[in-house]
C-alpha cells in the first residue's frame, strides 16, 4: 500500500476533537506526511495526533510578510499556493460557516487536487 502527502486546514472552532482524531485514525498507515495551515483549533488536534502516532509534520502559519520579513499582505495567499501544489490529498474540517475555509475550498477545487471535506462540530 502506498502512502501520500495530505494537507489539512479546518475551521478555528473545534467543539469535538475527538471526530477529527477518529478521521486520523481511520487513514493511520496511508499517510506519508501532513502539511497543517495553522489558524488554531483544527491544528492542534492534528500535531498531537502526528507527535503521538510518529507522522511527519510541517505547520504553515499564516503570515502578511513576505521571506524577507517585509510586509506583504498577499504573502499568505502566496504560501497557500505553494502548499496547495505540494500536496496529494486535502482534508478540511469544517463547519459550513467559515469564510475563510471556503476560500481555500475554492483555490483548491481551481487547481484541481483531490478533497475531502469533513464536517465539524454538528
Amino acid at each position: 500500500m502506498s502512502k501520500f502527502d495530505i494537507g489539512i486546514f479546518g475551521s478555528s472552532d473545534v467543539k469535538n476533537p475527538d471526530q477529527i482524531t477518529r478521521y486520523l485514525d481511520s487513514k493511520k498507515g496511508k499517510i506519508n506526511s501532513i502539511n497543517i495551515h495553522h489558524s488554531s483549533g483544527v491544528p492542534e488536534v492534528v500535531i498531537k495526533w502526528c507527535s503521538e502516532n510518529r507522522i511527519n509534520y510541517c505547520v504553515h502559519f499564516p503570515r502578511n510578510y513576505d521571506q524577507n520579513n517585509n510586509f506583504d499582505k498577499g504573502a499568505n495567499f502566496k504560501n497557500l499556493l505553494k502548499i496547495i501544489d505540494h500536496v496529494e490529498l486535502w482534508v478540511i474540517f469544517w463547519d459550513y460557516r467559515s469564510r475563510g475555509t471556503k476560500n481555500l475550498i475554492d483555490l483548491i477545487i481551481s487547481k484541481q487536487k483531490r478533497y475531502e471535506i469533513i464536517k465539524i462540530n454538528d
